[in-house]
């Protein structure tokens, strides 16, 4: 099972004269939303990560001021966050806090890395202040590069983004967006593999329908397994989350905390149904899914699949609220860089990501740039138990992988047809 996420947000230059979900999850949650219905619109299989997003988006806001930072901080949801006297601390404090959670799950058992970078241009002095935020609270590298050049800058960023995303994610930045004058490019990378809690037994995959549409099947590899799994069941959809493996943190003292993370399918009951759930997708509802599931044995069928997509993300953002960061002489990024003679702006916003299921687990990658402990529970006598429930993932359906601890959705994508 494979996963990868890729960002790249590049900002030119003209010249002038689980435990409840945490704050800052519910904000991204939101905008992990608003992002799927502004994509949905594409056909076919979508998969992206909203957290690598977001991430890209919140390295901006670190350096926005006056509009600019009001209007990123109004589609990334900050209002969700407690009121603080400076909200672009506060912000920084809270994404400091669920890297460092996220961290732990790489050492629980889950492959899981994610990685920022800033590209600067030698053409411009950047605010101290602003690149100690990149370093600290973001955990990013700073390199000075030759924007003159091109396409040993684009080959340079490229190849970090590969290195992050076990080659996964290729050709993330191209030449034609780091065309002079160039000021900065923030990136961000994710590559998170991790393996079903309950893996799926290979010998019970079988070739089986999927109905893509009315009057379009196709035979694909359908894993099967009967389990227990919380299981939440909604007015025309059903909500299955499924554990990948889990494992525990202790601190000194005997205090524990258990990191892991989730693959939640939201099945619609009818072959139709995907279009109303999408359309009536919320945070507010997606929290109480999550929430309010079950223990549940189901007879559980899911096809293996796999996705990569790639997206221009400029016109999305802009349609969200994020409309002055792209105006070059309106936006003020001069957080980053206050030069009266060379005003930053953001040129680009490009994200690619890719994902694999099979009886395993997943791998994933996703890249943006702007340019276990078990314990055995004692025997129940249970009599006369209920039947399992069938989930049969036989027709298209969407999915999210959460991070258990925060509730942070960190993937998000549909399957309409596991073949394609």
């Amino acid at each position: 099972m494979k996963i990868f996420s890729a960002l790249c947000l590049t900002l030119g230059l003209c010249g002038v004269a689980q435990a409840q979900t945490a704050p800052l999850a519910q904000a991204e949650n939101s905008f992990a939303v608003d992002l799927y219905k502004q994509l949905r619109t594409r056909p076919g299989n979508l998969f992206f990560s909203p957290y690598s997003v977001a991430t890209g988006v919140g390295m901006v806001y670190a350096g926005a001021k006056g509009e600019t930072a009001a209007q990123i901080a109004q589609v990334l949801h900050l209002d969700k966050l407690p009121p603080a006297s400076d909200p672009q601390a506060a912000y920084l404090a809270d994404v400091k806090a669920q890297s460092a959670s996220l961290a732990h799950l790489s050492e629980r058992g889950t492959m899981f890395q994610a990685a920022n970078a800033i590209w600067t241009s030698k053409d411009l002095t950047f605010e101290p202040a602003f690149l100690a935020d990149i370093q600290n609270d973001f955990g990013g590298s700073i390199t000075a590069l030759n924007f003159d050049d091109p396409v040993a800058a684009s080959d340079t960023i490229d190849r970090w983004v590969m290195n992050k995303t076990a080659n996964h994610i290729q050709n993330l930045v191209t030449p034609e967006m780091l065309e002079p004058p160039q000021g900065l490019v923030l990136t961000n990378a994710i590559y998170f593999r991790p393996v079903w809690d309950n893996p799926f037994l290979p010998a019970a995959t079988e070739q089986e329908i999927f109905h893509v549409r009315p009057g379009h099947d196709v035979k694909t590899a359908m894993m099967n397994k009967i389990a227990s799994y919380s299981l939440d069941v909604g007015p025309g959809v059903k909500i299955l989350t499924l554990p990948y493996h889990r494992g525990i943190a202790c601190q000194p003292g005997g205090q524990c905390q258990s990191y892991g993370t989730s693959m939640v399918i939201i099945l619609p009951d009818s072959l139709m149904g995907l279009v109303r759930v999408e359309s009536g997708l919320t945070e507010a509802k997606l929290e109480k899914w999550l929430h309010d599931g079950q223990p549940t044995v189901v007879i559980l069928k899911l096809p293996k699949f796999s996705a990569e997509s790639d997206f221009s993300l400029n016109d999305k953002l802009v349609k969200l609220g994020m409309r002055t960061a792209f105006k070059r002489f309106a936006s003020d990024l001069t957080g980053m860089a206050d030069d009266p003679q060379k005003r930053l702006y953001v040129r680009a916003v490009v994200h690619k990501a890719y994902i694999s299921v099979d009886e395993k687990g997943a791998e994933a990658a996703a890249a943006t740039a702007i340019v276990g402990v078990a314990v055995a529970s004692a025997p129940v006598m249970i009599i006369n138990p209920p039947p399992p429930v069938p989930f049969f993932a036989d027709h298209p359906f969407l999915y999210l992988i959460i991070d258990n601890n925060t509730g942070t959705i960190l993937f998000m994508g549909r399957v309409e047809n596991p073949t394609a």
